[in-house]
């Protein structure tokens, strides 16, 4: 498919909730991203929580991949030895009080 044909296809079947820029992402690397068409951007939104450290770092691509051979999601209703590690590292290296980990602004609020 092209570019003008996955716009077409967005338009019939996924709600529009978001205005898009009209450019279909498929890779990213370190800053960069690119398009079907093969154009470079600098990726200056690092999107929801995701990529702030860049896409497919290969240090954080490896873990991700050993953490899914074991389990792919643990939700906070169940206790796991990560999220405990890493709220300690978090708490004891900036401010005191605990940690909360959520996704999206309304849990947050």
């Amino acid at each position: 498919m092209n570019t003008r044909e996955i716009i077409a296809q967005y338009e019939k079947f996924v709600i529009k909730t978001y205005t898009r820029t009209p450019v279909v992402i498929v890779k990213g690397k370190g800053l960069k991203v690119w398009d079907l068409d093969g154009n470079e951007y600098l990726d200056f939104f690092p999107g929801w929580a995701v990529s702030g450290l860049g896409h497919c770092h290969p240090i954080v691509v490896n873990a991700v991949r050993n953490y899914i051979k074991k389990i792919i999601h643990v939700p906070n209703n169940y206790y796991n030895m990560l999220q405990g590690k890493l709220a300690q590292k978090i708490v004891e290296n900036s401010f005191e009080g605990k940690a909360f980990f959520c996704n999206s602004g309304a849990e947050a609020n």
